[in-house]
């Protein structure tokens, strides 16, 4: 796709449209922005693009090309002066550029007026026009101390009203953004959707600087809306307190006005730094116990939510802020840190010395980062504009059907196990219903084909074969009763192989019958295993996927197989998620505890551990092996009998709750099953920050690449002996895996990003039914 981004900052200037627009291309798209000369926020144009030097360039594969535009300076005509510059120029341009872009996308800051360059391309070569407003107009204005009754507010308020109305579709940063819309410039809001702001990668790889003091970090820009003079007249507040630090980091047009206000106070506790590079960034933000933000008492400022936030909470950092409206939001809602009203500097200090005396700052931290990866990561971020610009160019008929679709209620019909017996796939049916019913789009019924029995207590043939063929007949009238009486627009039926392929297959025969789109989720992990043997399971398991509008899997060597055997299958890669709200607060201890937790079985690789661990122990007696889950007695007889138990502990099965804090004080986790799907217990351990050893099967692959812990070959007491020496020998490679594990797991597998994946497959599913 074609993309002409127009956006009066670019790099080098300290903007996030520079990342985005590398991404773009990264995903296959020819980007070409139209922008301004750097001069942000110092307020002069750098040397190098002076006297018309360096017009256009191409910067990781981003065409740039720039426009005549006089340095923003330090007062409001040359500010003007910067702002009309830019849009003149700019739209010279355009009205000799051909018909060569797909669509446009204007990031808009501030000013509105660099929007009209878009416009006039727009209105040429009819191309739709999607914006993503960071700024509201004209109130960033009033902001700035223009009255709203003076005539630059109202020309303003004119153009402002113009563009927003005439562009396709608007994205905006806040959600509180749609209310100023719809009440001050009486816009639709049916075309405008929420899309915060993301962080760059790097924040989420920062290290703590180790100190002594407590460092209170401000980065950003030093202008007249960030009220940095808030967070000098706090210090003055706490000036007594020399333990406390206040580092300021950035550039902008109240800096000198700022270090001034520190000389009239005579302050010894706040430092400047100037503006330095993004690379430089990562040190500051390890030297910082939280990092703080301010803004000015505005009621258009009260809707931003400034880009600083997600860094600060990606980069795992507590926030302190003297803010109004948006961020206090997210503060509070986030439990990263503490907030005040904007401009209160006396609560700010108290509140930074509250901090201080706090006990829950690593609380904040986990919050912050949490919150951060389930709301604003980068990757939903460029999901949600890269499907915005290209839906943004579809025919207009199918996007009116596509958007009625989504402001329908999904009625989904689940086939399913549910608990009793807990297992893989009935924790995750639980899981996805508690989710569900906390939701207004959505709703569910559950035909529940969970077997009477459970593994552990042993399923004879006439369980399997019988009793199992009998529930086919059942589980389909009960599936015909659900489409007859609710409608559903999609069916979603789970598998764990075997002999219930049967039974899918008589489902799914169901659902096509009765013309109602099918979902058919593969929950293990042998798919290539039985492909290669092209056994009976491997023909059955075909025949249901071909019966299936599409097929979900939840391992990349699964997708790999099938979309090699059967390239006409209909396929997406989903991984399992889990709901970290239900767990405790990892404990980042190196306690001399290795735990299993899973059933008791052979299976589960449980006497290759026991063969593995009484070699161990003789270099390492000073460790223990706890083994936690369901054992039958003959099979619990049988290990006593034939293994040593010296320095093993069997708790017996433990309720949830109970195992998770077994886990969260153990020092490693392993599992080293012969099988196994996508094990939540892995996810668990990766959520409480555990190392973790792990058999290469199923999906633990993917799970614990990008060193986010050991792979073992199943069966082989050797690999299981020589990565418990390592592991347990080496405290920095366990600290290295718990950090990396513990972040993948945020990034990739939370309830919410996972579900958002399920909603857009169950959507994609209802439009082909």
């Amino acid at each position: 796709m074609k993309i002409l981004v127009v956006c009066q900052y670019y790099f080098p200037e300290p903007f996030r449209i520079s990342d985005i627009c590398d991404t773009l291309v990264q995903r296959g798209h020819e980007v070409t922005v139209l922008t301004g000369l750097p001069n942000y926020p110092e307020g002069r144009i750098l040397d190098e693009y002076k006297h018309g030097k360096i017009r256009k360039e191409n910067l990781n594969g981003v065409n740039v090309i720039r426009n005549l535009e006089i340095g923003r300076g330090n007062s409001k005509v040359k500010l003007f002066l910067n702002y009309f510059s830019f849009a003149i120029s700019a739209s010279i341009r355009v009205l000799f550029m051909k018909e060569e872009y797909d669509v446009v996308f204007v990031n808009q800051l501030s000013p509105i007026t660099m929007c009209i360059p878009a416009m006039i391309y727009k209105r040429k070569h009819h191309k739709k026009l999607l914006l993503y407003c960071l700024d509201l107009w004209p109130d960033s204005l009033a902001a700035g101390g223009i009255s709203e009754k003076s005539l630059i507010y109202k020309l303003f308020l004119k153009i402002s009203k113009w563009i927003y109305k005439s562009v396709d579709r608007i994205l905006v940063t806040s959600s509180m953004f749609e209310k100023y819309f719809e009440e001050t410039l009486k816009i639709d809001t049916e075309r405008i959707s929420h899309l915060p702001q993301y962080a760059e990668e790097l924040f989420t790889e920062t290290f703590d600087v180790p100190s002594e003091k407590f460092n209170m970090v401000f980065a950003g820009n030093i202008g007249d809306m960030q009220s940095v003079d808030t967070i000098i007249r706090a210090a003055n507040e706490l000036r007594s307190n020399t333990d406390i630090v206040f580092h300021i980091v950035g550039d902008g047009s109240k800096l000198v006005e700022c270090k001034q206000l520190v000389s009239d106070l005579a302050l010894t506790n706040v430092i400047f730094y100037g503006r330095r590079p993004v690379s430089e960034m990562l040190h500051f933000y390890g030297m910082a116990d939280a990092m703080l933000i301010t803004l000015k008492a505005n009621k258009a400022l009260s809707y931003t939510l400034p880009g600083k936030v997600q860094s600060y909470m990606a980069a795992k950092k507590p926030i302190i802020g003297a803010i109004n409206g948006e961020t206090q939001c997210v503060i509070s809602e986030s439990g990263c840190g503490l907030c005040c009203e904007a401009e209160n500097y006396i609560d700010f200090a108290e509140l930074i010395l509250q901090f201080c005396e706090s006990d829950k700052k690593d609380k904040m931290s986990i919050n912050a980062q949490k919150f951060y990866f389930e709301n604003y990561s980068k990757e939903r971020f460029i999901d949600k504009l890269e499907g915005a610009l290209v839906n943004i160019g579809a025919d207009e008929e199918k996007v009116l059907k596509r958007d009625e679709k989504l402001n329908e209620k999904i009625q989904l019909c689940l086939v399913a196990p549910v608990p009793p017996p807990y297992g893989g796939i009935s924790n995750w049916v639980m899981l996805l219903k508690n989710y569900i019913d906390n939701r207004n789009d959505i709703t569910i019924d559950i035909v529940n084909t969970a077997p009477a029995r459970r593994n552990i207590d042993g399923r004879t043939l006439w369980d399997r074969v019988v009793i199992q063929g009998m529930s086919i007949f059942k589980k389909c009238s009960e599936l015909r009763k659900n489409i007859k009486e609710k409608h559903p627009d999609v069916v979603h039926i789970t598998t764990s192989g075997q002999l219930s392929i049967i039974r899918d297959i008589a489902l799914l025969r169901t659902a096509k019958k009765k013309k109602v789109s099918s979902v058919y989720h593969i929950h293990f992990g042998r798919i290539k295993e039985i492909a290669d043997k092209n056994n009976i399971e491997w023909k059955m398991i075909s025949k249901a996927m071909s019966l299936a509008t599409e097929v979900i899997v939840i391992d990349k060597t699964t997708y790999d197989t099938v979309k090699d055997k059967i390239p006409s299958v209909n396929l997406t890669y989903i991984p399992n998620p889990i709901d970290v709200s239900n767990l405790p607060e990892p404990k980042r201890n190196n306690n001399k505890t290795l735990l299993f937790l899973g059933s008791v079985l052979k299976t589960k690789g449980i006497e290759e551990l026991l063969t593995a661990w009484k070699n161990v122990r003789q270099e390492h007696d000073d460790w223990k092996l706890t083994i936690v889950g369901p054992c039958n007695e003959k099979y619990f007889s049988y290990l006593k009998t034939n293994y040593s138990f010296e320095g093993v502990e069997f708790t017996g099965e433990k309720d949830h709750e109970c195992a998770m804090e077994l886990l969260n004080d153990a020092g490693v986790f392993i599992l080293p099953s012969y099988t196994e799907g996508f094990p939540n217990v892995v996810l668990e351990a990766m959520a409480l920050a555990k190392p973790i050893i792990a058999s290469r099967v199923g999906a633990i692959p993917d799970m614990l690449s990008e060193d986010c812990g050991l792979l073992i070959d199943k069966q082989n007491i050797s690999d299981v002996e020589s990565a418990l020496q390592e592991l347990i020998a080496d405290t920095e490679m366990r600290n290295r895996i718990r950090e990396s594990a513990h972040k993948k797991l945020l990034e990739e597998y939370t309830v919410g990003k996972i579900f958002d994946e399920y909603m857009q497959e169950w959507l994609g599913v209802a439009d082909k039914g």
